[in-house]
């Protein structure tokens, strides 16, 4: 039987970007995906390059975030956007938050992300500000849904994508065959049913549930996204997505009251109009305990690898580590 390149088990966010660079780089790839995604497909895709309360920027943005908008507008049509430029107003928690961003926004490796500090820019009737704000003006989202949806097009029209449930007992980690069908290398991208394979037992990756609400307001602006204790991303001219909490393993994909309240709280410490709920969702992020994704093959499995673990800030590494990986295996099979 004619050994076949590459497998890859997941339909995310992980799986998809790999298979898209596997592809473009010539190689013949297979996806098999249950259809059943939690967290790709409900996150609200927000990138934004700093992380708040100290002020720190995010780990490889400089790298990430030019490969990423790159990426996502490479699958983009006159019809539909995907990657969508936004700015991020930080209304500040403290005066030493505030503080933390006074001290960095002249500093050369943050001035392409905050803008400085504006004491005459701070009447803001629709949000509760009493230490001010200010602006990240390198930020982004992607369409979530749109961008999954692309991301299956391309990979059908020019590899094979399988919807089906996977079974475990027919992937050979040995001979890296998967029901009877050898494959040159089998990664896995299971997102937060990692947990349900039995291989990679020593990789801990972590179930974190989120919560997102849609939401309807009247005077709110729409220009920025909005920070604090939430994040407040424009959809139309009224409506918006709010988001988020954690609750740490926790694999259950209901919506609960409980988020609901929590989200609805923290948006009224935010917002100083009324605003009503109109959506629900939640999701379960792969998280790990250093927030650092894990790309790796297997110690005593060659043919047998995984990427995994992008957390909260998956739209804005799976571009890049889709394709630094990838690279990594086309060597490893070719060696």
């Amino acid at each position: 039987m004619t050994t076949k390149k590459y497998l890859i088990i997941g339909g995310g966010l992980a799986g998809t970007s790999l298979a898209i660079h596997l592809i473009r780089a010539g190689q013949d790839v297979t996806l098999i995906d249950s259809g059943e995604n939690h967290s790709s497909r409900v996150a609200a895709g927000q990138i934004n390059p700093i992380v708040f309360r100290r002020m720190n920027k995010s780990w490889r943005v400089d790298e990430f975030f030019p490969y990423a908008e790159d990426f996502y507008r490479s699958l983009e049509t006159e019809e539909q956007t995907l990657f969508v430029n936004i700015r991020i107003r930080r209304f500040f928690s403290s005066e030493q938050e505030k503080q933390f961003w006074l001290d960095r926004q002249h500093e050369e490796e943050y001035r392409d992300y905050l803008e400085p500090f504006d004491p005459e820019q701070q009447d803001f009737p629709f949000a509760h500000n009493p230490f001010g704000s200010a602006v990240v003006k390198k930020a982004a989202f992607v369409r979530a849904t749109k961008y999954l949806d692309a991301a299956r097009r391309f990979i059908e029209s020019k590899g094979t994508w399988i919807t089906n449930t996977v079974h475990w007992d027919q992937l050979d980690a040995q001979t890296g065959s998967y029901n009877g069908i050898p494959y040159e290398c089998i990664i896995l991208c299971t997102g937060y049913r990692h947990r349900e394979n039995p291989f990679f037992e020593h990789q801990k990756i972590q179930q974190t549930k989120g919560e997102i609400l849609t939401v309807s307001a009247e005077g709110v602006p729409t220009n920025e996204a909005l920070n604090r204790k939430c994040f407040l991303i424009p959809l139309s001219e009224t409506q918006f997505r709010v988001g988020s909490n954690y609750k740490w393993d926790d694999a259950t994909t209901n919506p609960t009251s409980e988020a609901r309240e929590f989200i609805t709280e923290n948006a009224k410490q935010l917002l100083n109009v009324p605003f009503k709920t109109e959506e629900q969702v939640a999701g379960v992020r792969p998280t790990t305990v250093n927030r650092r994704p894990v790309a790796e093959i297997h110690p005593d499995y060659p043919k047998l690898a995984m990427l995994n673990g992008l957390g909260s800030k998956g739209y804005l590494l799976a571009p890049l580590l889709g394709k630094e990986f990838s690279e990594v295996l086309m060597t490893s099979v070719t060696d």
